[in-house]
């Protein structure tokens, strides 16, 4: 995924897929509310993303990052959990192995 066209786009408003996860005791269940704002670090060769309705953050390398897809599709490598006060990532296998 290129940084550089990305940060030329930090205006949008994403969708993050696979849609990220909301845990409640040992319950997971997908988030109603999928609209995420993202800031690029080229620097730190990191993307912020910052979930509109509950301003929960996260720093992502780029590694976390499979695609862009139109018209405002980001696609992870990585499953996004809710999880009281925090936001986790946790890695996916991947499909491919």
């Amino acid at each position: 995924m290129n940084l550089a066209e990305l940060a030329k786009h930090e205006d949008r408003v994403y969708e993050m897929r696979p849609i990220p996860l909301s845990k409640i005791g040992t319950k997971l269940t997908k988030v109603r509310y999928n609209e995420w704002k993202i800031t690029v670090f080229k620097s730190r060769g990191e993307i912020q993303i910052r979930h509109m309705a509950t301003d929960h953050q996260l720093n992502l390398g780029l590694d976390n990052f499979h695609e862009y897809r139109s018209p405002n599709f980001l696609m992870l490598k990585c499953q996004l959990i809710f999880e009281g006060a925090l936001l986790k990532s946790e890695p996916m296998p991947d499909p491919r192995r």
